[in-house]
């Protein structure tokens, strides 16, 4: 109960809850950009700048987190890296070469 009541005080008013927000204020956004934390080091290709791997090169999304090319190479927001991204798969055996990664709805085929 005093930890509810410290919790309390400390935002009882206008001006307190104020400070308090001005001062627990997070530096980043709540939507999951830059959530992957800080690049783990030895780049390799295009880095991307977006996303939770805000600052990644593309190599290091491969070893750490392969499941995100494969989403970001059917985005839009990927269509720029899309050959790149589908190099590094098919190295890793994830991808055939040649292979389009664009969804049949995408692409005006029939969806089966």
């Amino acid at each position: 109960m005093m930890r509810i009541n410290a919790a309390y005080d400390a935002i009882k008013t206008a001006e307190r809850r104020a400070a308090y927000e001005r001062d627990h204020r997070e530096s980043t956004p709540h939507d999951g950009t830059g959530g992957a934390g800080d690049p783990p080091g030895n780049p390799s290709g295009s880095v991307v700048p977006f996303g939770r791997h805000v600052g990644w090169s593309l190599g290091e999304i491969a070893r750490i987190d392969p499941g995100y090319l494969l989403w970001l190479a059917e985005r839009p927001e990927g269509a720029r890296y899309r050959d790149e991204i589908n190099g590094l798969l098919s190295r890793m055996g994830m991808r055939t070469a040649g292979t389009d990664p664009t969804p049949p709805w995408r692409r005006g085929l029939p969806y089966r």
